[in-house]
């Protein structure tokens, strides 16, 4: 017979609460401590962040990932821009090829095309690069259309005089 250590009533051995209180007959186990105790780490304070030189400290917060990488408009212009400057390279090397050989009348007037074409198309290049990389793009798209670009007005530049003084001694 077991007795309640609470209200003293005598109760079966085999009862795991008291039939008179309702507590329980059987003692908690003892809590193990662990084998090492545990290591609490005290976070580290944020460095107070001044807008201007009178007010108030404002908390440092972290700033969003998309915020961190750049603005996605600015990007998308890079992008566009590489583009634009990649065929401006291509135009213009097509049009170097169009003026190796024999100058006829027909590979002087596709070398002026495709020259006048390489302009097209690298000096919008040139514009949305140089404002993708002011508007924030920090990628290479940008950078790299803005190179390639250049080269394109450079190229595209060369190659159309080029035509055109064939064009001239033609006639």
């Amino acid at each position: 017979m077991a007795f309640c250590p609470d209200c003293g009533k005598q109760n079966p051995d085999s009862a795991a609460f008291c039939s008179g209180c309702g507590k329980s007959l059987t003692q908690p186990a003892a809590p193990q401590m662990p084998a090492e105790p545990p290591v609490y780490r005290m976070q580290e304070e944020q460095q107070p962040v001044y807008k201007m030189y009178n007010e108030a400290p404002v908390a440092q917060q972290a700033a969003p990932a998309e915020a961190s990488s750049g603005n996605t408009g600015a990007k998308v212009m890079g992008i566009i821009g590489m583009a634009l400057g990649i065929l401006s390279l291509v135009f213009s090397f097509v049009s170097f090829i169009s003026l190796i050989g024999y100058s006829t009348v027909e590979t002087v007037s596709i070398g002026l095309t495709y020259s006048i074409m390489a302009i097209m198309f690298s000096i919008p290049g040139k514009i949305l690069s140089s404002k993708a990389v002011s508007g924030g793009a920090t990628g290479k798209p940008a950078k790299l259309g803005n190179i390639f670009s250049l080269i394109g007005i450079i190229a595209g530049g060369v190659a159309f005089l080029i035509s055109f003084i064939q064009m001239v001694s033609l006639f």
